[in-house]
């Protein structure tokens, strides 16, 4: 599985890939626009969005699966 951030504006973003959300075992990264990040089954990404703006922020993502 394949997590593209195409780009991103006043936001900051963090990712958990993992088996599951309180699993011992897990990746933390911080993701830049352009950023790709790949996970290998059964790992699954949890995405954090935060925002650094008082009137809005602004991203773009693709995922997509390839065997």
């Amino acid at each position: 599985m394949y997590l593209k951030l195409i780009s991103i504006n006043q936001v900051q973003v963090s990712v958990i890939i993992a088996d599951s959300m309180d699993a011992n075992k897990r990746i933390i990264c911080k993701m830049n626009g352009g950023d790709t990040v790949i996970a290998r089954a059964p790992a699954k990404f949890y995405i954090s969005f935060v925002s650094e703006a008082k009137d809005g922020s602004k991203f773009f993502l693709s995922s997509y699966y390839s065997e």
